[in-house]
């Protein structure tokens, strides 16, 4: 301590000896007994300091595989200073200290720190440090483990240190240390480890929630037989000294979500269930963050509003793990309801309404309100006292008796009298006055034109359907009786009662006038004409043959002969001779025949006669071309004529029959698979014609697509601009394009029908023809069907072009059908319940259509009850079935918004079918389609719906489709399980035969494109214990 008495006895001036641990304290000027004392303080500074310079830094390669230590003479570090002489040395490291000036040291293998510390006699020390580094003769043995499991925990972090790793690595000197770095550095900001953002070496790896959506890590593990430091470290830290192996990392989240629900309730009767819901507050968490909550309510309230009602809150994460809890609010029952009181109950008034009187099923005079039934069961009923009378223009009075039975309040054995207010028994009588001033509406017979066949064209026997009539939604007690006017003249010349106006008609217009009375003496009536036509074909009689010889003209020797000469008094019963028509086919024009040298022999004729009203008969005579005056040459050159057979999208059609006609020779060939034929060694002539047909294969290339657009054309949405389109539509060839059509379309997709009554399933038509009006041009079939070859005097080439009946969207090709018009792709999942199986579509769909065939296998003895659906105006007309094969064609002319969350259709069974394992699969070359106003949607997959407890797999995804290289398919299955695969053609071939090896939860699996066979349509089959499912694929 400094004080005065201490401070007294010190030198005046005063040097103290410094050094780096010594302190100084100066008093500069102090009073001391009166006494001005003075002291100077020295400063240590440079010029006593002692520098120390150890020796540079050494590495030592132990060169024998045997050791795993060495001794080193360490050399003595350089110093210099101005106090001597020393006091000590000391040399010191890890494995021990020297009191001398460096020395013999031992040291294993590693990096260490030596120190040299210096001393003088003035307390001053120096010290510096060299760095050893001693490495053994042999790196590491690295064995790395296989993939390692993670679990994430809470947080939804996990820290995976590096030894974990190892699989038994080994050092020669048993120092072995453990770094860990991902082989490719993450983008997750939460899997980026705080203390090591560049993903370097570390002593552990850092894994997040994202990590468990991939199938596994990558991580490089290095393993040094050097101590490398702790913490994170550069690449390049020791190269040489360690050993690298790549490892992987499975990531899991096996907690569930964490779920509390609202605590239980107990209520009465009345209160709003969903307001309580709504309140609700359940508390959720997950370490990885909720993917999905749902509720199911299970509703056990009776018929009176109380019991229990159990909602289960189950929440799902990310990764598939459910969590559930259950609320149950408890309801008590009440008796609020008083049939009395008017706010509870309001019975309907007296009134006086405009109906149908004979059908009280019209009335409509409003019905008892009930404003408090929440607690309550009432049964509402009516029966009707009706008096019948007209005057003052009411037609019947009724007096409805309305019962109202409170049944949670009534008791059938309450005394005296159980129909009592007190009892939950109210009665009402109402009295409703019914005017009828609307008279009925008739209909059922349209104008038409009916032909009668008599023998002298006298009035013949018409058939007309009975007409019909409703009356305000009804169509009772209502009489008829109709009024005939022949020849529409204003004169009644026969009238009768009933609904039929059948009878004799003269050939001629006629008027029928139908009345209908309804039992207020309201009348209607409607105006039918009726044209009454001859339809019996003339009596054609042809000369037994005709000769005519070649005369020389102009351009040669022929002849020109009118059908009318073969006439041989031919007659008709309403036509007179002399107006009676010839021609030489069905076109009444074809009145005049030229036959020229190619001619010379015996020609079959067809005479066609004609009547006034444009019916025919046939009949086949000869001519017999002679040349008298020598005019034609003596040898004939003969020519090929080669053709091609061809739809408007270039479409090769085979196996047509084409017919080759000319004055000398007829011919008949098949089209090839190309759709080329050839007639060879035909006579040089002046003309021939060509007829093709088909009559098979009628319904390849028919879908519901093409009864979507010809409806749409009948109602005028779409009209068809393509002629070609038109005469695809007439599928009757009846002339026009009309419902009938619809229905045979149906017919031939459905199966119910295999050919058309025509025999033909193309129109084969001149491709140069121009149609005169795009718009109508079915008048024009004949004609554009007229194929005629001019001047045959050198090879021919001709083209004929084919319209597919039915195929109005041109979808059929030579291999099925096009995927021109289907520009995405659905999916159809199954429902299997007890009895029935329900269908939906993966998607929310604005429907006009949709087509689908199954196949059902496995089905035991059941046999199909009824197929149902919730689409509008579904009836058996929209599907068939044959066998075990059903087929659904149905359209709508209104669009439809589908839900996926509603049946598109329901097979129901008479029996159970949880035991007979049923399989579905598609139905082999049959449009499977779904149709939206602007698009086709191919359905591509057919899968059944995914239960936990019931399905052992799920295909969640297969993409892409269709594919080149592989296809890559998602399945989710609920246990590890092995699951068989077939590869099957279009044509029901099994290719190739496969097994995969599926883990719990999601899967991928990848199979190349080398298993498929040529490009096109094959299925893949995925079976499994009793649950089978397929997809279709496009292979390129």
């Amino acid at each position: 301590m400094c004080t005065i008495d201490s401070l007294e006895r010190i030198w005046q001036v005063l040097k103290f000896p410094m050094s780096s641990w010594s302190v100084l304290i100066g008093c500069l000027l102090l009073s001391v007994q009166g006494r001005s004392v003075a002291f100077e303080v020295v400063k240590n500074d440079a010029a006593f300091a002692i520098n120390v310079q150890a020796p540079a830094d050494i590495t030592i390669h132990i060169r024998s595989l045997s050791r795993c230590d060495t001794t080193i003479q360490l050399p003595p570090a350089t110093f210099s200073g101005n106090c001597s002489p020393i006091l000590t040395f000391q040399t010191y490291s890890t494995y021990g200290s020297l009191s001398s000036n460096g020395g013999l040291f031992y040291f294993t293998p590693g990096v260490f720190k030596v120190y040299y510390r210096i001393e003088d006699n003035c307390r001053m020390s120096g010290l510096d440090s060299m760095t050893v580094t001693i490495h053994d003769a042999e790196l590491p043995q690295v064995v790395c483990a296989p993939a390692q499991s993670i679990s994430l925990t809470e947080s939804g972090f996990a820290e995976a240190p590096a030894y974990i790793f190892d699989g038994g690595s080994s050092d020669n000197c048993h120092h072995l240390y453990f770094k860990i770095k991902r082989m490719f550095a993450t983008q997750i900001v939460d899997c980026i480890s705080p203390n090591n953002p560049a993903n370097a070496f570390d002593d552990v790896v850092r894994f997040c929630c994202a990590d468990a959506d991939s199938s596994r890590i990558l991580l490089i593990l290095r393993v040094y037989d050097v101590f490398p430091g702790y913490g994170p470290v550069s690449d390049s830290l020791l190269r040489g000294r360690y050993i690298d192996c790549m490892v992987e990392a499975l990531v899991r989240d096996k907690i569930p979500p964490e779920i509390i629900c609202p605590p239980n309730l107990t209520v009465q009767c009345g209160v709003h269930l969903d307001s309580l819901l709504k309140k609700a507050h359940v508390h959720l968490f997950d370490n990885c963050g909720l993917l999905d909550i749902d509720t199911l309510d299970e509703d056990n309230l009776d018929a009176c509003g109380s019991g229990t009602f159990i909602r289960s809150y189950i929440a799902e994460d990310r990764h598939g793990l459910i969590s559930e809890c259950r609320q149950t609010i408890t309801i008590n029952r009440t008796h609020n309801f008083d049939g009395f009181n008017p706010a509870h109950l309001t019975w309907p008034p007296h009134t006086m309404i405009y109906a149908c009187r004979v059908d009280l099923d019209t009335i409509h005079s409003g019905a008892p309100i009930v404003n408090d039934d929440k607690c309550a069961l009432l049964q509402i009923t009516s029966q009707d006292d009706v008096y019948q009378f007209n005057h003052g223009g009411v037609c019947a009075k009724v007096l409805r008796h309305w019962k109202v039975i409170n049944w949670c309040k009534y008791n059938p054995l309450f005394q005296p009298n159980p129909r009592v207010p007190e009892n939950g028994y109210y009665v009402y009588t109402q009295e409703i006055k019914i005017f009828d001033t609307i008279a009925p509406v008739l209909f059922g017979v349209n104008d038409t034109i009916v032909g009668i066949q008599t023998s002298n064209c006298e009035a013949g026997n018409v058939i007309l359907p009975d007409i019909q009539a409703m009356d305000c939604g009804s169509t009772g007690n209502i009489s008829f009786r109709f009024e005939v006017d022949y020849f529409s003249d204003q004169t009644i010349n026969r009238a009768g009662n009933g609904k039929n106006a059948s009878g004799l008609f003269p050939v001629g217009r006629h008027l029928i006038n139908y009345f209908a009375k309804d039992s207020c003496h309201n009348e209607g009536s409607i105006q039918i004409q009726i044209e009454v036509r001859d339809s019996k074909n003339p009596y054609a009689i042809a000369m037994y043959g005709v000769s005519s010889s070649l005369t020389l003209m102009a351009n040669g020797a022929m002849t020109s002969v009118n059908a009318k000469l073969f006439n041989n008094k031919s007659s008709d019963n309403c036509t007179e001779a002399k107006n009676l028509r010839y021609s030489f086919s069905s076109d009444m024009n074809d009145t005049i025949r030229i036959y020229t040298c190619d001619s010379i022999g015996k020609r079959e004729v067809k005479l066609v006669v004609w009547d006034e009203a444009g019916n025919s008969s046939e009949v086949y005579t000869f001519i017999v071309i002679d040349d008298v005056f020598s005019n034609c040459p003596t040898s004939i050159q003969k020519y090929n004529i080669i053709g091609s057979i061809t739809t408007k999208n270039n479409q090769a059609v085979t196996d047509v029959q084409v017919k080759f006609t000319s004055s000398q020779i007829e011919k008949t060939v098949e089209s090839n698979r190309t759709g080329n034929f050839i007639f060879s060694d035909i006579p040089g002539s002046a003309q021939a014609q060509i007829y093709s047909s088909l009559s098979k294969n009628y319904a390849d290339g028919l879908s519901t697509a093409d009864i979507i657009q010809i409806q749409r054309h009948i109602l005028g949405i779409e009209i068809f601009d393509d002629p070609l389109k038109h005469i695809a539509a007439d599928i009757d060839m009846s002339g026009t394009v009309t419902t009938r059509d619809v229905v045979h379309l149906r017919n031939l997709i459905l199966g119910r029908v295999t050919e058309l009554a025509h025999k033909k399933s193309y129109v084969f038509i001149n491709p140069e023809y121009v149609f005169q009006d795009n718009l109508f041009p079915l008048p024009e079939i004949d004609a554009c069907q007229y194929l005629m070859i001019q001047n045959i005097f050198e090879d021919k080439k001709v083209s004929i072009q084919a319209i597919k009946l039915g195929d109005v969207n041109l979808s059929y090709s030579v291999n099925g059908f096009s995927s021109e018009n289907a520009i995405k792709s659905e999916t159809v999942y199954y429902q299997l319940d007890a009895h029935s199986v329900k269908y939906y579509l993966e998607n929310h769909r604005d429907l006009t259509g949709v087509q689908f065939g199954i196949v059902l296998d496995g089905l035991c003895i059941n046999e199909l009850s009824r197929i149902k659906s919730s689409l509008p105006l579904w009836s058996e007309e929209n599907y068939s079935i044959s066998g075990n094969v059903l087929r659904i064609a149905y359209h709508s002319s209104d669009i439809i918004n589908y839900s996926k969350n509603t049946p598109l259709f329901e097979i129901e069974f008479k029996n159970s079918l949880l035991e007979c394992q049923p399989t579905f699969s598609f139905l082999r070359d049959f449009e499977q389609a779904v149709y939206t106003p602007v698009s086709q949607y191919n359905i591509e997959g057919l899968l059944q719906m995914w239960n936990h407890s019931t399905n052992a797999f799920y295909i969640e995804n297969y993409a892409p489709n269709p594919f080149d290289e592989t296809v890559q398919i998602e399945l989710r299955t609920n246990q590890d399980t092995h699951i068989a695969t077939e590869i099957i053609s279009a044509e029901q071939k099994i290719l190739t035969k496969l097994s995969f090896k599926l883990k719990q939860g999601l899967n991928k699996i990848e199979i190349p494109r080398i298993h498929f066979g040529a490009p096109g349509i094959y299925y893949l089959k995925f079976s499994q214990e009793n649950q089978v499912q397929h997809i279709k694929l496009i292979a390129l």
